[in-house]
Order: structure tokens, then C-alpha cells, then sequence
């Protein structure tokens, strides 16, 4: 069963990883950013939140939005 992630869920890989609202689950739950930077892409030291809302079916690349005081669009591509 899977812990609260928000009010909707944007999408699930084909692998089971699950990009929802502000949180990313793949067998725990994490913000964007924290996600991203467990799978290994490097982030920048400057406080952005990261909000992932797409990924593709084999969990490979993210997109999704950064936010401090505005939004600007990003994609991750996973190691």
C-alpha cells in the first residue's frame, strides 16, 4: 500500500517508481529534490524545490518543475 503522496498521482513507470504531487516513492517516500539526488543527478546548492509530474515508463527521465520564486521547467535524465 502506498503512504500519502498528495492529491493525485501524475505517473507510475513501468518499474514502479510513482512521481506524485511533491513526492516520489520507489519503496519510500521522498520530495523531488531528495529523489533526484538519491538516484544520482546533481542538483544545484541554491534551494530549489523540485516537483516531479512525468516520468517516462522505464523510470530513466523526469521532468517536472522547479521552484523558488517562480516555476522554470526542468528534465533529469538518470544515470
Amino acid at each position: 500500500m502506498l503512504p500519502d503522496l498528495g492529491q493525485q498521482i501524475w505517473k507510475i513507470s513501468d518499474d514502479g517508481v510513482v512521481a506524485a504531487g511533491d513526492y516520489v516513492w520507489d519503496g519510500e517516500r521522498f520530495t523531488g529534490g531528495a529523489a533526484l539526488d538519491r538516484a544520482g543527478v546533481a542538483l544545484p546548492d541554491d534551494g530549489l524545490n523540485f516537483f516531479v509530474r512525468a516520468i517516462t515508463p522505464d523510470g530513466k527521465t523526469w521532468v517536472g518543475l522547479a521552484n523558488r520564486d517562480g516555476n522554470v521547467a526542468f528534465i533529469a535524465r538518470l544515470p
